[in-house]
């Protein structure tokens, strides 16, 4: 069987992968997206590890870190009260898994030559993506390729790919690259926020490179943002003869050159490590080092335990998470993918979170939204509640942000939550939803309630739940009023609900129903507080 989209895009049906059987330049953009991996902070987009020439619009080879973010101020044509000031923006960073093959004088190339064979998929047992293919070179050299890539669950900084290589109808000089690029800038969206970014050229300045035969990384900082990032890559070769090994650099490229004589049917392997280290989880004055440990502890653990921690890993996620679906097979293979890029997209750290297009691509510019706590939060509540309860921090570390924002509206007290964000502060320039979708309170307040009830677990809401809730549930008194037109029935007008195309309406029944669910909570939580734990209280 095979599925077709509106792109044209097909695939077979299979319980527990994804995959291609032939390349197609004209799918290439969507297939980057598909063959995506992530561990929840490192997302690297499913480009090729030789890069692409192809025209525009076929491809974007994207390297995303959950949390790390640039700003820029929003340029209004007229202010207006209550507006946000700054925008905040995931960053495309320097492209760690870059890798070129030459053959002699020929460079491996897919839109060059005669592919004769390939394969392309992503295990979702094993959280691995695989790339087999035989080419044959425009001067007839035949040559097969392969390539295993994996972004860590278990070790959230780093990356690894093995590159094998074996010529099948020749012998001669070979030339493997293995680069880290710095020459990266986001996406511009132009008026469509959907897309990208507005911001034009690099955020990223570069301000330190340190580079040998074997290791390269590049220190670099934010413009405006103020973080520092550290970028790095190390690699192993395994040839049977010798090896020349060489380092260089132009202003955003590191580079690391071996050359060999290869034998007909004998297989070089590349094993390639990357590694990224920001100023948001440690002093800028360790990064280097950590990134170069990372490095060596990945090297001497090796590609194939690794390839055993990650299988280990996923196998305790399918256990609590697996959903058998009889009788429908596409069924099946979309619940399996979709649960793994869920997984790949989450942040466990209580630091970050899920961005809308979680680590795939640029789209509505890795902000977080109320749809972490309605669509996504309960997924994990029920198969992974450690993951559920790491969310609910995130939430808990922006309170006193919710406070602020909350001073910005006039509100005298409470917290209120921003619309969209990475660190806190409200990036939506669209009125709306920046300052009118109150019920982000509620939904966040819906999270907590079902934690609890879910799990049992007061402890959460006696580190910082009860506060939040209590914060965020101040506000609806401010934002309603008792209304003598309609009985005196409490009502909460000119709000935005879920539906954001039919905005700033009176008594949205979403709005008010989970307004409603709100406040009867954090009254129980009160009532709770009070006789069972009277000195949190």
């Amino acid at each position: 069987m095979q599925r077709q989209d509106s792109q044209s895009y097909n695939f077979p049906l299979e319980p527990w992968r994804i995959s291609e059987g032939a390349f197609n330049a004209a799918t290439n953009f969507l297939g980057e997206t598909l063959f995506a991996l992530g561990n929840g902070y490192i997302g690297l987009r499913g480009a090729h590890e030789e890069g692409w020439s192809g025209p525009n619009g076929t491809s974007l080879d994207g390297t995303y870190l959950n949390g790390f973010y640039e700003t820029e101020p929003i340029h209004y044509p007229e202010t207006a009260y209550g507006l946000a000031k700054n925008n905040q923006f995931m960053l495309n960073v320097p492209n760690g898994k870059s890798i070129d093959l030459w053959l002699d004088d020929e460079r491996f190339d897919l839109l060059q030559g005669e592919v004769l064979r390939y394969e392309r998929s992503t295990d979702l047992r094993a959280g691995i993506m695989s790339r087999s293919v035989e080419w044959i070179s425009p001067k007839g050299r035949r040559i097969s390729i392969s390539s295993q890539r994996l972004v860590c669950f278990e070790r959230k900084h780093l990356f690894a790919i093995r590159y094998v290589v074996k010529p099948l109808n020749f012998a001669g000089k070979l030339r493997l690259i293995s680069a880290l690029d710095g020459k990266v800038k986001n996406v511009e969206a132009g008026d469509d926020p959907r897309v990208g970014t507005s911001i034009s050229g690099p955020a990223l300045e570069l301000i330190g490179a340190e580079q040998s035969d074997l290791c390269s990384a590049f220190v670099h900082r934010t413009r405006n943002s103020g973080f520092v990032l550290v970028s790095a890559i190390g690699n192993d070769i395994f040839h049977n003869g010798a090896v020349i090994a060489g380092a260089h650099r132009t202003s955003d490229r590191l580079e690391q050159q071996f050359e060999f004589e290869a034998s007909e049917g004998q297989e070089v392997v590349l094993n390639k490590f990357g590694v990224y280290f920001t100023s948001r989880d440690y002093p800028e004055a360790e990064l280097l080092a950590r990134a170069k440990e990372e490095l060596r502890q990945a090297a001497t653990t090796g590609f194939d335990a690794l390839c055993s921690e990650q299988k280990k890993f996923l196998d305790t996620f399918w256990q609590r998470t697996d959903v058998e679906v009889a009788g429908d097979d596409a069924l099946q293979q979309g619940i399996r993918f979709n649960q793994f890029h869920l997984l790949q997209s989450v942040g466990r750290d209580g630091k970050t979170n899920i961005a809308a297009k979680g680590l795939t691509g640029e789209g509505y510019e890795g902000h977080y939204f109320w749809d972490t706590e309605i669509y996504i939060f309960p997924f994990f509540l029920y198969t992974n509640p450690y993951i559920a309860r790491k969310l609910l921090e995130f939430r808990c570390s922006g309170l006193d942000g919710a406070r602020r924002r909350a001073r910005q509206l006039s509100h005298t007290k409470g917290a209120l939550y921003p619309w969209r964000t990475i660190a806190g502060d409200e990036c939506s320039s669209y009125f709306p939803a920046s300052t009118a979708q109150y019920h982000i309170n509620a939904d966040i307040a819906y999270a907590v309630k079902l934690y609890t009830e879910v799990t049992g677990d007061d402890s959460f809401l006696l580190q910082s739940g009860a506060e939040m809730v209590l914060e965020t549930a101040r506000i609806w008194m401010g934002i309603g009023a008792y209304s003598e037109r309609h009985g005196q029935q409490f009502c909460i007008n000119e709000v935005t609900g879920p539906d954001e195309y039919t905005a700033l309406v009176n008594n949205n029944y979403y709005t008010n129903a989970m307004a409603q669910m709100h406040l009867r909570f954090a009254a129980n939580i009160v009532e709770r507080l009070q006789k069972n734990h009277p000195e949190d209280f």
